[in-house]
């Protein structure tokens, strides 16, 4: 560097790193000093020259200039080293930075400006110059006096810092630092002005703080303060200060911190090490990530030996290979390898990456510094790449993603079959550009022409995308395409393009339905916005400094205030109680805090001063980041439970008081319903209500069997009212049926008003006195509600039953109905189980029974029938033989027949098929088929049928039936020489048939079972007569079947019996045939199925002929079908009054077509009556059918008769508005 030599100038240049000054021969002249060597020169030395008065001077510009980064300028003296003299100078330089932004250099040339008038100019120019950089400088300058506390002065930057004129800051007459620093450092300004005033004149204050900002932001702020001017007793007068806006590098800084940390959760995450190799020293330093890679413990020495023993044996000579060449100096100095290693105690193998920087001094290298990754998981990735690539081959196929070659110069374009297949192009079709563009959607064409132009301009971006619809050559079907593609150019003519095309149908129909999503989202933020609107809990949401962002309609109406009014607004600013102010900011602060919710209540009075309680929930409302953005709030007004609550509590206290009470009642209830007898409940009830009110006297008094005598008492007491137990028997009975209508609810009387109360007027003697002051009832109430009886109490004490008294009886009453109910169900069941053993005895006698009935006659038959294979025979006795197997097989076959009646009869499914008969033909009719038996055992036979009375409306072979077993049962118990008389006369409008016979006659024990089922007198093994006990039964049934009745009547054993059997009289009817049939035709086609018009329904044609051949004859209208859908039809064209369909139908069944009838409108034929015609019987399928909408069920087989009449009876019941 080539310095001046002149005497009058003079140049320096200070390393600021080094404190190396090097300074021109005329600035040793200037100074006063001998020439130094070269850098020997000290800033002492210059600082020793300058002037006691303008020292400060000089160290505020040498500030200034600085930390603005502004040049210094300044006109100063100096008092020369040799002489002493007073010189001005007039100086300027500039610091010189480096890349962190430190000063490193300064720089500068002095003037020596000694005349008087240079000096003057100079001074004025060097306090402009230096008023001009002051100004100029981003930093705020002040001066602060301590006295005031007020700036008395400040350059410009105040307005862009604090958005504040100095005129604004004047007219602020309290201290306006105070009012614009943040709360929390405002409690350390005391502390910071007290070491401003013991500054010495050499220091600088430095801190860092808050203020508010004008628009009410907050800024970091840096300060330096030295002392600017003293008074005369040495006490801080003035402070120069520079304010520095650092709140971008506070942001920085805290962004920095966040950087290190995540760096290292990423070094640790990442399996990264770091490595420091002295080369000189052959020390290697390893983290603890280095280290456990290789296995070595924390205190290990590691050498470059120790590194190169863990590495695998392929690995170490190109690893030693590529360290080499970082050494070499004339190359890069990086060191890069990939290696294996050897863990030292598990002997895993693991991948390490490495990479370091090699350090030379010269061309010596030194030092190298590094890191090493584990990259075990990114080889084994590598390893799988090839199979990755593979499965990307396949995934592309099933992504339907196709690529696409253009030779743009011979408009020759190349597709794979994904791409063919989507336009519908055969394989060996020839494609241009031409083609392509005639497949794609006539709305599409011109945007995609533009795209492909875009691409082919040599000055785009020579990309191609395009999205479009493209119309399959073949099906005509429409697809959607996305195409990509880059363009290949040779200079600036496009040759070639390459590209992907996919099938995005998919995508596309997604992106519809997610707009359709969006909009349904849309509508329910609308809906959530109306119902906060209108629900009466109060919902708010704050930001993070406390503000309202939102506040549902309640909640303003609370206030009195429009949403206007109350967003942006603090709960402050909106006048709320103070106290529920903090209570919510510090839940606010305590959700922004830990991202809880919490919930509080809090006590409020709103501005028209209701006072009330409300509990408050506060929520976080988190933002994508997962921080909590805002937080969300609803309260509400829990004053009626509050109150609730406080009720509850004085119920609970009286609850506690009510508990050994309600103990005693417990025991109680296990004492009664511990007894065995009525009896004993009642004594049991007396004795527990004695003690539970602590009463004297306890009475107990229930009604026997619902009637008023007898009536029993049950009474407890105590010693001193022992002798008043004998007035009970005295009572009025009469007078306890008035007492138990009239009372339903629990009475509480003194005697005073027991005496005059008409109810109670139960002593038979008008003087006599009750022996009580007190007297309780309440009521023993049954389940039907009935009162049953009465629990009474005495005492000769006033006053003494009171509320709990009466509550506690109450429920004993209760206790004490539920026990007699439990009694009386016991007596009941154990009846039941009776009954129930007596059923299966007789169920058992009669399988004994059936088994030795039908044995009997098997056992004949198989006789005879061996007997006849086993030799030869004459005629005479075969004929005999078979006789007797006929007379045998007759037996066996009644008595099978006799079971299916039975069977028939249980199952309700007997039926009789009515007609007019003549009484006394069905008689002759039965007497000519039981006559032999008669005749062989040689009994009279007395006949008295009446002419008039014979003719009735029946079942001409079922009453013959009943004719025969009477006459059966008579021949079988008369003994041979006895006599049976038969006769039929006038009743009043019955017929009245008797059997009389001479027989063993029926012990009257037996009379009343004498019809039931599998009875009989003698059913033990060493019974004389045979027989299932079914005759009787048949015969019950059947003439109640013909709306008959049938008696029996018997003096007792040997005495003979007489049944009679009363049949209705036919009236008003000829002997005419055509009158009988007439009549018959009447009953068999019932008046309502004239010109009725039946839908009948079943897959079997056959079926359906025989029901139209039922109906038709009867005047009916009959349209058939043989499925469900066709049916359905029907109903809707032909309008039919009643549906008779089958349920298992192919395809449709009948549960299908009565859904979709019922689905009907009623004009449509909804509600039509239908019934369900199927051979699926059991129980559950009826149910199913019944609930399905079917009205009624027939099982298959179809009986003419059944069906007419359940059709008739379903049309009377539905009645005629279904009738269409």
């Amino acid at each position: 560097m080539e310095l001046t030599a002149s005497s009058t100038m003079g140049v320096w240049d200070v390393d600021l790193q080094t404190g190396t000054n090097v300074w021109s021969a005329s600035l040793f002249e200037i100074l006063g000093y001998d020439i130094h060597p070269a850098g020997t020169a000290t800033s002492a030395m210059w600082e020793r020259c300058i002037h006691p008065d303008d020292r400060e001077q000089v160290q505020i510009a040498l500030e200034v200039a600085r930390r603005t980064h502004t040049p210094y300028a300044l006109n100063h003296r100096i008092i020369r080293a040799d002489t002493g003299a007073v010189v001005w100078l007039n100086v300027g330089g500039r610091f010189l930075y480096d890349d962190t932004g430190m000063a490193a250099r300064f720089v500068g040339i002095v003037c020596n400006v000694t005349e008087h008038q240079q000096a003057e100019e100079a001074l004025r120019e060097s306090r402009h110059f230096l008023a001009s950089i002051v100004e100029a400088v981003p930093s705020l300058i002040y001066v602060y006096d301590m006295r005031t506390h007020q700036n008395v002065y400040t350059n410009n930057r105040l307005k862009h810092l604090f958005g504040y004129t100095a005129a604004e800051v004047a007219q602020v007459e309290t201290d306006i630092i105070k009012q614009l620093l943040h709360p929390d450092d405002l409690e350390n300004l005391e502390q910071w002005l007290e070491q401003i005033k013991n500054l010495r004149d050499d220091e600088t204050f430095e801190v860092t703080y808050r203020m508010q900002h004008k628009d009410g932001s907050w800024r970091w702020v840096s300060g330096r303060d030295s002392v600017f001017k003293r008074l005369p007793d040495g006490q801080v007068w003035q402070v120069l200060g520079v304010l520095e806006d650092i709140t971008e590098r506070k942001q920085t800084e805290a962004h920095l911190q966040e950087s290190i940390y995540r760096l290292q959760i990423a070094s640790d995450a990442g399996h990264i090490g770091i490595y420091d190799y002295d080369l000189v020293n052959n020390r290697i330093l390893w983290d603890d990530q280095l280290r456990l890679m290789w296995g070595l413990a924390p205190d290990e020495i590691i050498t470059y030996e120790t590194f190169a023993a863990g590495l695998h044996p392929d690995d170490l000579e190109p690893t030693n290979a590529a360290v080499n060449r970082s050494l070499d100096p004339n190359g890069d100095r990086k060191f890069v390898a990939e290696y294996r290693v050897i863990h030292r105690a598990d002997k895993r193998e693991r991948w390490v990456a490495a990479m370091g920087h090699v350090f030379f001094e010269g061309d010596t290298a030194v030092r190298m510094i590094g890191t090493a990754q584990d990259i075990t998981e990114r080889k084994q990735t590598e390893a799988h790449l090839q199979e990755s690539i593979y499965r990307l081959h396949i995934a592309s196929d099933a992504g339907h993603i196709g690529i696409h070659d253009y030779d743009v110069v011979n408009n020759r374009v190349t597709w794979d079959a994904q791409i063919r297949a989507m336009w519908g192009i055969a394989p060996d079709d020839i494609i241009t550009y031409e083609t392509f563009a005639a497949g794609l959607h006539p709305d599409d064409l011109e945007p995609t022409n533009a795209a492909v132009n875009r691409s082919l301009d040599p000055n785009g971006d020579r990309r191609y995308f395009a999205e479009y619809r493209v119309i399959h050559r073949a099906d005509k079907s429409e697809r959607w395409v996305a195409a990509t593609g880059h363009v290949f150019f040779e200079g600036d003519t496009a040759v070639r393009m390459i590209g992907t095309a996919q099938d995005i149908s998919e995508r596309k129909r997604a992106e519809i339905a997610l707009l359709e999503v969006s909009a349904a989202r849309d509508k329910q933020a609308r809906f959530f916005d109306t119902m906060l609107a209108t629900v009466k809990d109060l919902v708010y949401v704050f930001d993070r400094e406390g503000r309202f962002v939102y506040a549902n309609q309640a909640l303003l109406a609370l206030w009195g205030r429009t949403l206007e009014d109350a967003l942006g607004k603090t709960m402050a600013e909106l006048d709320y109680d103070k106290d529920v102010e903090a209570s919510v900011l510090a839940s606010i602060e305590h959700v922004f805090v830990t991202g809880q919710a919490i919930t509080k209540e809090t006590h409020y009075t709103n501005p028209s001063g209701y006072q009330g309680y409300y509990e408050y929930i506060v929520a976080p409302i988190f933002a994508n980041d997962g921080s909590v953005e805002l937080v969300s709030g609803s309260g509400r007004d829990i004053t009626a439970r509050k109150i609730a609550e406080e009720e509850l509590r004085q119920s609970e206290a009286l609850q506690r008081a009510y508990a050994d009470r309600l103990q005693q009642l417990t025991t109680a209830s296990l004492v009664i319903n511990a007894a065995t007898s009525r009896n004993e409940v009642l004594q049991r009830v007396t004795e527990e209500a004695c003690k539970l009110a602590g009463a004297q006297l306890a009475v107990t008094c229930t009604l026997i069997e619902q009637e008023l005598e007898p009536m029993t008492y049950h009474t407890a007491s105590s010693a001193a009212y022992a002798q008043w137990r004998d007035t009970i028997g005295v009572w009025d009975v009469a007078h306890f049926q008035a007492m138990t209508a009239l009372i339903n609810r629990p009475i509480h009387l003194t005697r005073a008003t027991l005496e005059t109360h008409p109810v109670w007027q139960f002593l038979r003697t008008t003087t006599a006195t009750l022996p009580f002051e007190d007297w309780l009832a309440v009521p023993l109430v049954e389940l039907d509600g009935n009162t049953r009886g009465l629990i009474q109490l005495f005492d000769n004490r006033a006053d003494s039953f009171g509320d709990d008294d009466e509550a506690l009886l109450v429920q004993l009453a209760q206790v004490a109905s539920v026990a007699l109910r439990n009694q009386q169900l016991y007596r009941q069941e154990q009846l039941a189980r009776t009954h129930a053993e007596e059923a299966s005895r007789l169920k058992d006698e009669f399988l004994a029974t059936v088994s030795h009935e039908l044995r009997t006659p098997l056992t004949a038959i198989l006789g005879y029938a061996y007997l006849l294979q086993s030799r030869q025979r004459d005629e005479t006795y075969i004929v005999r033989t078979v006789e007797k197997m006929i007379q045998n097989g007759q037996s066996q076959a009644r008595l099978i027949e006799d079971l299916l009646d039975v069977a028939r009869v249980v199952n309700g499914r007997m039926h009789i098929e009515p007609q007019t008969i003549d009484l006394r033909a069905v008689i002759h009719a039965a007497l000519n088929t039981i006559r032999p038996a008669m005749e062989a055992k040689e009994l009279y036979l007395d006949i008295d049928l009446a002419d008039e009375v014979s003719i009735v409306r029946g079942d001409a072979d079922r009453l013959q039936q009943v004719v025969w077993n009477l006459l059966s049962n008579a021949t079988k118990f008369t003994p041979s020489g006895g006599a049976i008389q038969i006769r039929l006369e006038h009743d009043d409008n019955y017929a009245c048939l008797s059997v009389t016979d001479t027989g063993e006659g029926i012990h009257p024990a037996f009379l009343p079972y004498v019809f039931d089922r599998f009875r009989q007198a003698d059913s033990t093994s060493r019974r004389i007569y045979g027989g299932l006990g079914l005759g009787l039964a048949i015969v019950r049934h059947l003439v109640e079947l013909h709306g008959g009745t049938v008696r029996v009547t018997s003096a007792g054993e040997g005495q003979g019996a007489t049944f009679t059997v009363y049949l209705p009289l036919e009236s008003n009817l000829t002997r005419h045939s055509d009158a009988a049939n007439a009549e018959r035709l009447q009953l068999d086609c019932p008046a309502e199925l004239l010109d009725l018009r039946i839908l009948l329904v079943d897959d079997q044609p056959d079926l359906l002929e025989l029901l139209q051949d039922i109906f038709t004859p009867c005047g009916s209208l009959v349209q058939m079908c043989t499925s469900a859908e066709e049916a359905l039809t029907m109903v809707q064209t032909w309008h039919p009054n009643i549906l008779i369909s089958d349920i298992a139908m192919p395809e449709k069944d009948g549960y299908w077509l009565i859904n979709q009838i019922r689905a009907l409108p009623p004009e449509a034929g909804g509600t039509m009556p239908a019934i369900a015609l199927t051979a699926y019987v059991r129980v559950e399928d009826r149910m199913r059918v019944l609930t399905s909408g079917f009205q009624l069920y027939v099982p298959k087989p179809v009986e003419p008769v059944e069906i007419r009449t359940t059709v008739a009876h379903l049309v009377r019941t539905a009645g005629t508005d279904d009738l269409v």
